[in-house]
Parts: structure tokens; C-alpha cells; sequence
């Protein structure tokens, strides 16, 4: 394996992880699950953006909840460190009428150019870096601004 960044050495776990753990989609009750009920109310008031970024998508469950939302953006993409969570990803936007680009790659270098994105979105992955500050230095350098 080549490592690129530092926690590029955590793919096959998080690869085994995506097997055991994330095999199938799950959609949260949002009655029961606060906290995506909460980040889907943010998510709904946030101005219209013509691209979004969830960096670290793990099993795709807010790509899905997109379309009840509002506008879906023109391009959305969805990135994980592991294979097996993007698939799991793929099947859950399927079902919830979306295609995004699933893309593999690390948080800590993203491949992306710079200002490419108007909404980045990143929920309970930057504590899983080996590198945090780098990761979300990633996450501010394809953020357009304003």
C-alpha cells in the first residue's frame, strides 16, 4: 500500500469496517435520531449552492436526505477513505433519486482544486484523522469563499 498521507494507513480497517459495519444503508428516523434531525434542519436553511462536498460521507445517509431538503445542487460529490462505505453510499443516493460522484481519497489530500466547491460539509470525520489540522485545511482550501 502507498501511503500519501498520514491516515492513509487506516484504509483497511476502515475498509473491514465498511464490510462488517456499513454493509447496507440505513435512513435514520429523525424522531429518534437528533442529531440528523438536527443537521438536516441546518442543512435545509443554508443557502442554494451549485456544488457540495461531504467529505467523509461514510454510507451516503446525508446525500440521501438531500432531495428532502430542497434544490439537490448541480454536482455533488461524496468522498470516504473506503471502497465498501462509498458503495453502500451509492446505494443509498440511488434509492433517494441522486447520483453523486463517490470519489476515494483521503480528507488529509483531497483531490480537488482549490475553491471548487460552495458548500463543504464534514460530520464525524475529522476526529478519525491521524492529521486533523491538515484535514481541515483541506476542507477550507476547496471551500470557495464567501
Amino acid at each position: 500500500m502507498t501511503i500519501s498521507a498520514p491516515s492513509d494507513q487506516l484504509r483497511d480497517v476502515y475498509e473491514a469496517r465498511g464490510r462488517l459495519e456499513y454493509a447496507e444503508p440505513v435512513t435514520p428516523d429523525p424522531k429518534l435520531d437528533r442529531k440528523f434531525e438536527v443537521i438536516n434542519d441546518e442543512l435545509g436553511r443554508l443557502p442554494r449552492a451549485s456544488s457540495l462536498l461531504d467529505a467523509g460521507c461514510g454510507d451516503g445517509r446525508y446525500l440521501a436526505a438531500l432531495p428532502n431538503l430542497g434544490p439537490v445542487p448541480e454536482r455533488v460529490v461524496g468522498v470516504d477513505i473506503a471502497e465498501s462505505i462509498l458503495q453502500t453510499a451509492a446505494i443509498a443516493t440511488s434509492r433517494a433519486g441522486i447520483h453523486p460522484e463517490l470519489v476515494r481519497a483521503n480528507l488529509e489530500q483531497l483531490p480537488f482544486a482549490d475553491s471548487e466547491f460552495d458548500l463543504v460539509m464534514c460530520f464525524q470525520a475529522v476526529e478519525h484523522l491521524l492529521d486533523p489540522q491538515a484535514g481541515i485545511q483541506e476542507l477550507a482550501r476547496v471551500l470557495a469563499p464567501g
